[in-house]
């Protein structure tokens, strides 16, 4: 560490000698329309100045810096960089998170609650009247469904906290809510021609036929897929890019004598398990600057786990053996990656799917959902 600040030291003296105290940044955002500003310093309190909208090109002061991305109906985003010289940088796109607001739903006790035809979960149990759910600013239709009753829809806009008070009467009937939510998604109708990923066993070499393979060593073993870093950048990625992600389930772990470093990309969301660098675990949804660390490492080497994702209601909730350990807003989409790192082996027992195929894109070996 001391040698890289006496190294960023030096550019930065070179730099300034000759004139150059600025850096560019190409700044872009999810969704596009950012209003970018940069902190800066005014005797003790930080302001704020605007640098533009995204996608933009910015030039931005040498040093740290921090840059606060702002939209309508979303949380602020901030990125942090430190800029040493005057070459163009390009972080990852800032992912931003939908502001959420808090919908009391009033009805009879016992109903099941649904929001764009989709069962609302919280702390992995759906959820019934009368509670709290927390959706994002816009139009949703609110959905109340109980066996043996016709369905309840309600259109609302949703703009702040607001509480939904249901006053229509329960009919007898068929629930077609119920019904839809009990149905298994079948990939094996998708036009796709690719193997059902919704459940896979590691139980022959046949199985590395469902994988994109980048770089390390990759075999079959004792009825799982093991994989030991032999370098940088190496993966497994399932041959299967997805629309929309409703839940992951890996059966895997750490193989002893290894201790460090299991990672998932699901999607956008990134998860270092057991950190070599210390006594954490990293995750993120999207850009590096929304980490989450959690101690101490989570993972026993040489046991399996049991890790779970799952996304519903614009809610995302990554699980270990049952226990929450990281929970953030948005759409899991994308690739599905495993990957050894920095000298590890770790092994994939097992892995269900539910989601849907995009059949117009196709996964590769060299990319995953986030770089």
């Amino acid at each position: 560490m001391r040698l890289y600040s006496v190294a960023t030291s030096i550019v930065l003296f070179n730099l300034l000698a000759n004139g150059e105290d600025h850096g560019k940044v190409y700044l872009k955002s999810e969704p596009s329309g950012a209003e970018v500003f940069q902190a800066v310093k005014d005797g003790d309190k930080e302001v704020l100045q605007s640098l533009g909208k995204t996608p933009v090109l910015v030039n931005v002061s040498l040093g740290r810096q921090k840059l606060v991305f702002k939209a309508a109906g979303y949380e602020d985003a901030t990125l942090e960089l430190n800029i040493v010289n005057t070459e163009i940088q390009k972080p990852d796109s800032i992912r931003l998170q939908p502001t959420l607001y808090n919908l009391d739903v009033i009805f009879e006790e016992g109903w099941g609650i649904y929001v764009n035809k989709q069962t609302y979960i919280k702390e992995n149990k759906p959820v019934a009247t009368p509670a709290t759910i927390r959706i994002p600013a816009g139009r949703h239709e609110i959905g109340l469904a109980k066996q043996d009753y016709r369905d309840i829809l309600i259109s609302v806009d949703v703009a702040k906290n607001e509480t939904l008070e249901v006053k229509d009467k329960p009919t007898k009937g068929v629930s077609n809510l119920i019904s839809k939510s009990t149905k298994k998604i079948d990939h094996s109708a998708e036009p796709s021609k690719k193997p059902d990923p919704s459940t896979t066993l590691f139980n022959s070499e046949q199985s590395l036929k469902f994988l994109k393979l980048n770089g390390g060593e990759w075999s079959i073993k004792n009825n799982e897929l093991v994989g030991t870093c032999q370098g940088d950048r190496q993966w497994a990625t399932i041959d299967v890019v997805y629309k929309q992600i409703y839940s992951v389930t890996i059966v895997a772990k750490i193989v002893s004598p290894s201790k460090n470093n299991l990672r998932l990309f699901i999607g956008p969301v990134h998860a270092i398990l057991n950190w070599e660098g210390a006594n954490e675990n990293h995750y993120r949804n999207g850009n590096r600057s929304n980490r989450h660390v959690t101690t101490p490492h989570v993972l026993e080497p040489g046991k399996e786990a049991e890790l779970v994702i799952r996304a519903n209601n614009n809610q995302i909730l990554l699980t270990i053996n049952g226990t929450e350990q990281f929970k953030s807003t948005g759409k899991l989409d994308g690739t599905i990656s495993f990957q050894a790192a920095l000298g590890s082996t770790i092994a994939i027992k097992s892995i269900k799917i539910e989601g849907e195929i995009d059949v117009a894109k196709k996964a590769s070996a060299e990319t995953r959902s986030l770089p």
